[in-house]
């Protein structure tokens, strides 16, 4: 099967747009993020009402215009795809779905059925990333996890490779990229932190991050 997708360097790093700008130079990636890309991409960006507000408010406080973004509320651990189908998504739109920071606070039944059903919706050649807590945990990780469970958002569940290849599998995905936290780093970082020495962007341990493609 030939796959016929464009990747760029900034494609894992997409969630920058919705983190806080912690230094002028995050602050102009972030610009030529949206500006480079905002017309490749119609989103739909999906989740709770309180976060979809937060983001939001983040965007406006970085002058990034979402005209062209629709904010749909959804819970998946129930029925939210109708959201989705009734909103201006387009099914037959090769699309790109970032789940960046979902998997950590699901039941990984129900992570692998969002992947399953998200797929079912998406054409050919479609792209799914997301990041996932591994099962080589670190201090950090156990640590986050407790801070999350007294904010009343506890980290469910951890997942191994064979966990992987399973979400794959029932989603009828390839695995185009697989990467841990060390990839990250010497990939998306390196040249930043080089330059930047005193103001790193470090990858956190015990996370990795994938690429699905839509077969």
């Amino acid at each position: 099967m030939k796959l016929d997708i464009i990747t760029n360097k900034y494609l894992l790093i997409w969630h920058l747009l919705y983190e806080s700008s912690v230094s002028d130079d995050i602050h102009k990636l972030k610009q030529k993020l949206w500006k480079d890309h905002k017309k490749e991409y119609s989103l739909v960006h999906k989740d709770k009402e309180e976060i979809i507000k937060d983001k939001q408010k983040r965007l406006k406080d970085n002058n990034i215009n979402t005209n062209n973004v629709t904010f749909i509320e959804v819970d998946f651990n129930n029925n939210w795809i109708d959201k989705l189908l009734t909103s201006n998504f387009d099914k037959d739109k090769k699309t790109h779905v970032s789940l960046l920071g979902i998997s950590y606070y699901l039941d990984k039944e129900v992570f692998k059925n969002t992947i399953k059903i998200i797929s079912n919706i998406i054409p050919s050649g479609s792209t799914i990333v997301f990041d996932y807590p591994n099962d080589n945990e670190t201090e950090k990780e156990e640590v986050n996890k407790s801070l999350a469970k007294e904010a009343n958002e506890e980290m469910k569940s951890t997942y191994t490779k064979k966990d992987i290849l399973d979400i794959s599998e029932v989603s009828n995905t390839l695995i185009y990229e697989h990467l841990n936290y060390q990839d990250i780093n010497n990939i998306y970082f390196y040249d930043y932190n080089t330059i930047n020495p005193n103001n790193k962007i470090i990858a956190p341990k015990g996370v990795s991050y994938i690429m699905l493609v839509k077969k």
